[in-house]
């Protein structure tokens, strides 16, 4: 898993650096691109159907957050394989 941030400071990614995204993306071959439910995934969405992926939500502030671990393993273990 390699972490990149489609937002820098809260600000859209310019069009330059969503390109670039784009294509580091391709590259390492993203099959989905995880945001967090509590913000906008209009810029993730554009990301993902430019390479063919899928928008995964996250939830980091669910109550019971040790169940929510588990949750989040799940869904990150599946969304990649």
């Amino acid at each position: 898993i390699i972490q990149e941030a489609v937002e820098t400071g809260g600000k859209e990614p310019t069009p330059r650096a969503l390109s670039e995204l784009i294509n580091l993306a391709r590259e390492e071959n993203a099959a989905a691109i995880f945001v967090q439910k509590q913000f906008p995934v209009a810029t993730a969405e554009t990301l993902a159907k430019a390479i063919n992926a899928v928008v995964v939500p996250l939830n980091p502030l669910e109550k019971n957050w040790l169940e929510n671990i588990q949750t989040m393993g799940d869904t990150l273990a599946k969304s990649l394989l």
